[in-house]
């Protein structure tokens, strides 16, 4: 778990800190007209601002998580529980290649899949914000 979040937690925080970074000084300036000061200029402004980037920096982090896990998952063996990294070790290591390509291809699904899911919730966040055409 460790090895885990040690991989995501700094793209997850690089992209939050970039979307912050990078809010535009014209909406910093229209909520601040607005009346929106503080906390309020944080919630209502800044952290709605920089939700594309934080899902970009979601993405890249579940990427490191995910290598991460597989290669934890080669090396170590957690209460005899058959994981992918497990099954995928074990077939290489009985010269089994039907089943090895029959791993590599659920780890591929399972990645096409989670990309799928990032990449809708970024269209729906920039829609909402009005960044891409409906």
């Amino acid at each position: 778990m460790f090895v885990v979040v040690l991989g995501a937690a700094p793209s997850i925080a690089n992209g939050l800190i970039a979307g912050v970074d990078h809010t535009p000084p014209i909406l910093l300036r229209a909520g601040h007209m607005m009346g929106a000061r503080g906390w309020s200029k944080f919630r209502h402004v800044v952290l709605p601002a920089s939700m594309p980037s934080f899902v970009g920096g979601l993405k890249q982090g579940w990427a490191f998580a995910w290598r991460s896990l597989m290669a934890g998952e080669l090396l170590v063996v957690i209460a005899a529980t058959p994981s992918i990294g497990l099954r995928l070790d074990t077939a290489r290591q009985l010269n089994q290649a039907e089943s090895l390509i029959s791993w590599m291809i659920v780890i591929l699904v399972i990645g096409i899949l989670v990309d799928v899911v990032f990449d809708r919730a970024n269209t729906a966040i920039r829609r909402r914000w009005g960044v891409v055409d409906a």
